[in-house]
């Protein structure tokens, strides 16, 4: 929304519920020869139980940090690493959303809460499937 008076650009309610994670934003972007809908798609087989235990470990981080909750990871990255159940630094490197400092500040975390719970429920990690590039 932009406000006339001082020609400021201003965010709507809508706008702060996607900055805080609560809304989505759909579309079509491509990434790679990839669209991101087809990605979102591949994400629809998470494990619901594991993506709360993990949606849980972020927000109980942003709070200690006074961040909000999508700067530590994207719900998106949280349901990859709930479908693929990653057991390495390397394996973790592959989900959407993580690159090094991440794994460095966070990943230890989130790799145990995913170890421990692979281990209770006897679940093995899951291959990452790279989609083909269109032409």
């Amino acid at each position: 929304m932009q406000e006339l008076e001082h020609g400021t650009l201003r965010l709507t309610e809508k706008a702060w519920e996607v900055l805080r994670g609560k809304e989505i934003v759909m579309g079509r972007l491509e990434e790679g020869g990839v669209t991101i809908r087809e990605r979102e798609e591949d994400q629809g087989h998470y494990d619901p139980v594991l993506f709360e235990m993990l949606r849980k470990k972020r927000k109980e981080i942003a709070d200690r940090a006074n961040l909000p909750p999508f700067t530590i990871f994207h719900d998106r990255t949280l349901k990859e690493m709930a479908t693929h159940f990653p057991q390495t630094r390397e394996s973790l490197s592959m989900i959407y959303g993580i690159g090094t400092a991440k794994i460095e500040k966070y990943g230890n975390i989130f790799l145990g809460i995913i170890r421990q719970y692979r281990k209770i429920h006897q679940i093995p990690e899951q291959p990452m499937i790279k989609l083909p590039r269109r032409r």
